[in-house]
């Protein structure tokens, strides 16, 4: 994914909902019966899930070219490259 791609809405959202559910709720930033429903029924766990559903769904439904071979600095190395049509 490049420039406008990387910044919809949905990928926005995702971020969101992994720092808020996935790292803030077993801090104080949530109430205490908050903090306390996220841990009794794992919930921390289901952003995370979400994000790797979502690669999953462009790893496998993504049309992706060719690998393109650029060449580096160093002699007889190559950094191949994905670009996403």
């Amino acid at each position: 994914l490049q420039g406008e791609k990387m910044k919809s809405p949905v990928n926005i959202a995702l971020i969101l909902f992994v720092l808020l559910l996935g790292g803030l709720s077993p801090t104080d930033a949530f109430t205490k019966p908050v903090r306390t429903f996220v841990i009794d029924y794992s919930l921390k766990a289901l952003p995370f899930a979400v994000a790797w559903g979502f690669i999953l769904k462009d790893l496998f439904f993504k049309k992706f070219s060719s690998v393109d071979c650029l060449r580096s600095d160093t002699e007889n190395e190559y950094s191949p490259t994905l670009v996403a049509k």
